[in-house]
């Protein structure tokens, strides 16, 4: 079953100035499913929901090397990767 972004609580609504993604993008404190570490997560897209670009770090402010960056085209896809890799992503 696919799923959207939408379906995690996530509009991205370009014309409205919200906490949850102002300017077409979403930050999020998520724990890892692979080493149980707190990443910072951002998600941005283009307004035509062309591309999704997820990072997520450790440290918002410092680089550490363990950081996560992945470039989607798929809607689906991308939310796959955020449930696959964190748990209960939620959009604040």
């Amino acid at each position: 079953m696919s799923k959207t972004f939408e379906d995690l609580g996530l509009k991205f609504d370009f014309d409205n100035s919200c906490v949850t993604c102002k300017d077409g993008s979403c930050h999020a404190m998520v724990t890892s499913k692979k080493d149980g570490k707190e990443y910072s997560v951002h998600i941005s897209t283009d307004k035509e929901l062309n591309e999704f670009e997820i990072f997520a770090s450790q440290s918002s402010s410092t680089f550490s090397g363990l950081e996560v960056h992945e470039t989607f085209t798929d809607e689906n896809e991308a939310v796959e990767f955020l449930c696959r890799t964190f748990e209960n992503f939620k959009c604040f």
